[in-house]
C-alpha cells in the first residue's frame, strides 16, 4: 500500500499507509511467531532476517533503490523460511 501512494506522489497518503503497513508486519511476525514457532530455532532464519534488516538500515544513497529491493526479498525469503522450518523440523 505504502509504495503504491509513494509512487503515484500522495506524500500524506503514503505516510499515513505506512503506519498500516508497519502494523500489518507486526501482526503478521507475531502470527508467525505463534503459529511456527521462533525464528531463531533454524539458522537460515535468523540470518536472512538480520541479513536483510542490514539492507533495509544502510543508508546508502546511491544504492538506495538495490539495497531497499533486496529488504524486500530477503524479508520475504526469510518469511518462507520461517513458514517451512515447522514442517522440516517438526
Amino acid at each position: 500500500i505504502f509504495h503504491s501512494f509513494q509512487s503515484f506522489g500522495m506524500t500524506l497518503l503514503a505516510e499515513a499507509s505506512c503506519y498500516v503497513d508497519h502494523g500489518v508486519a507486526l501482526t503478521s511476525g507475531l502470527y508467525f511467531w505463534k503459529v511456527c514457532g521462533s525464528p531463531f530455532s533454524t539458522t537460515r532464519v535468523w540470518v536472512t532476517g538480520i541479513v536483510g534488516l542490514v539492507a533495509l538500515a544502510t543508508p546508502a544513497k546511491p544504492g538506495y533503490a538495490f539495497l531497499h529491493s533486496s529488504w524486500h526479498f530477503l524479508s520475504a525469503l526469510t518469511a518462507l523460511f520461517w513458514g517451512h522450518q515447522r514442517e522440516d523440523y517438526g
